[in-house]
């Protein structure tokens, strides 16, 4: 799976004047657009699983639209006009339903007939060889007790993008919903002016440029080195700030068990990185690049340790590539 994220935030401010200072109250609504260009098999059918498989072309872009506010609606309705590029009639609509909550019963729940077994082994670095200290290894089985080694690290995500207002109660509406769902076309653009009004927002305009249009599709491609590492290259994408990387891989009958093997592109020790799967704003994404947790976005290529695939029986079930956008 190769993704390419970018978001467009916009927050408003209402604000009342007096014959002292104009004073600001606060935001009143947030809209969060994320746009995303994909390619490879997460989301397929079986179809385009396998015209991917025979390397076909397989892009596919998608949007989400999330609008929340202060105010309250049930339901929550907004209407997005669209630019004629978007190629997906006049307006998207949002819609958001609140349901009464439902009660829950108490189940049973059957104690496990055996403890499970095996270990998952990560690995992080680009380059022919695996760095000092790895793999670090966990016990699936004592993991699944809730223990874990002390040597665990995630990557600290800071300034991550508020997408929705920290209020109970407040108006929310979304696209796609149970109402509508059709499909991005594949030469849709972003860009032009768009113009959302909704029953409990404040009317919201703005306008799209080049800068932030869908990203370029990511063409990623793997090849053997003669040392049995795994070299990924793919295309720069025109307006990436990073890039980050993720591979996986099993082995049935390893030394205890079932091995599940986890590598990522960072430098440094980075257990995971679903939060690096996903948009970042820039300057987090610059951060992270002086971190060396992310790949500058002149990187074009990585190469997956030899000691990651021999651990995995020889090559990985999957490689993911994600492309951060402005």
């Amino acid at each position: 799976m190769k993704s390419a994220w970018l978001a467009l935030p916009l927050v408003l401010g209402m604000s009342a004047l007096s014959t002292a200072q104009q004073k600001v109250t606060g935001p009143q609504a947030r809209y969060w657009v994320s746009a995303e260009t994909q390619t490879g098999f997460s989301g397929m059918d079986r179809g385009n699983m396998m015209a991917a498989m025979m390397g076909g072309s397989s892009a596919r872009k998608s949007l989400l639209l999330e609008l929340t506010s202060v105010r309250d609606a049930n339901p929550a309705q907004a209407s997005h006009a669209i630019p004629a590029p978007m190629s997906m009639g006049p307006a998207l609509e949002l819609f958001g339903e609140r349901q009464a909550a439902a009660v829950e019963r108490e189940r049973d729940i059957p104690e496990m007939e055996s403890r499970p077994r095996g270990r998952m082994l990560f690995f992080w670095g680009c380059g022919e060889s695996a760095g000092a200290g790895q793999p670090v290894i966990i016990d699936i089985a004592q993991m699944a007790s809730g223990t874990l080694p002390a040597n665990m690290r995630s990557a600290v995500v800071r300034d991550a993008p508020l997408r929705l207002l920290n209020s109970r109660g407040t108006g929310y509406a979304n696209w796609p919903n149970q109402r509508d769902g059709k499909a991005v076309p594949g030469n849709a653009s972003l860009v032009g002016a768009h113009n959302v009004r909704g029953n409990f927002s404040p009317d919201i305009r703005f306008n799209v440029d080049n800068q932030n249009d869908f990203m370029d599709a990511l063409t990623l491609s793997r090849a053997k080195t003669g040392s049995g590492a795994l070299k990924l290259s793919w295309n720069a994408a025109g307006t990436a700030t990073g890039y980050f990387a993720t591979g996986f891989g099993a082995r049935e009958g390893g030394p205890s068990g079932d091995d599940m093997v986890m590598w990522n592109s960072s430098a440094v020790r980075m257990l995971g990185g679903e939060t690096l799967m996903r948009f970042l704003p820039p300057a987090e994404v610059a951060r992270l690049i002086r971190e060396r947790v992310v790949m500058d976005p002149k990187t074009t290529e990585c190469v997956v340790p030899r000691e990651v695939l021999a651990a995995a029986g020889g090559d990985l079930v999957m490689n993911s590539l994600n492309a951060f956008g402005p």
